[in-house]
């Protein structure tokens, strides 16, 4: 299932990870870190939205994934955890509120990530902040779509009020307030979606 063919580790890759825990401080920063020689040229010194998926759920997560470097390994040493001594091996330090929903553990576990070419395409983006595990950035990712949303509507609807350019008013009004009803009730759909 590897797609790149570049060998840059974009696409989507199913291999075996090393499930760990993430640390403390990192519980709700919504983001995973995966080593993989496979996937380091896409994820060093980058901040990729990834989209995360196991073969036992049905679900997927999307998250900012970086890379897990030496630095950060050596914030485990220092917690008595050595992921020095085998570098081959493909590590996933995962938080419980990513597992969940994929339906894994801590252990061995097939994984599906798949990376980009862009780094932020934005239906990812929008995802993933509304699968955040802190609540002040789903509201503010809802309330965002809900102001665009009623933006559109409101052009839609003053574009109806102008005759001097009916019919086209009419009908380029009426397709942008239905537009923007849809984009304004997107929220509940992906909210839902979280749960």
């Amino acid at each position: 299932m590897a797609d790149p063919s570049d060998g840059a580790g974009y696409g989507k890759m199913r291999e075996e990870y090393e499930v760990h825990t993430a640390l403390n401080q990192e519980i709700n920063d919504g983001r995973v870190w995966l080593r993989s020689a496979a996937r380091e040229r896409a994820l060093k010194n980058r901040r990729c939205v990834v989209r995360i998926s196991a073969p036992v759920a049905k679900k997927r997560v999307y998250c900012e994934a970086l890379y897990a470097d030496n630095f950060y390994l050596e914030e485990w040493k220092k917690r008595g955890r050595d992921f020095f001594q085998d570098k081959t091996k493909k590590l996933a330090f995962i938080s419980a509120w990513h597992r969940t929903p994929l339906g894994i553990g801590l252990g061995s576990h097939q994984l599906d990530v798949e990376i980009r070419r862009s780094s932020r395409p934005l239906w990812w983006q929008i995802r993933a902040c509304i699968e955040h595990p802190q609540i002040v950035v789903c509201l503010a990712t809802v309330l965002g779509i809900i102001g665009v949303g009623l933006g559109i509507l409101g052009v839609g609807l003053s574009l109806l009020g102008i005759t001097e350019w009916q019919p086209y008013a009419r009908w380029g009004g009426a397709v942008l307030a239905t537009l923007g009803i849809l984009v304004t009730a997107l929220p509940l759909v992906l909210v839902r979606a979280r749960q």
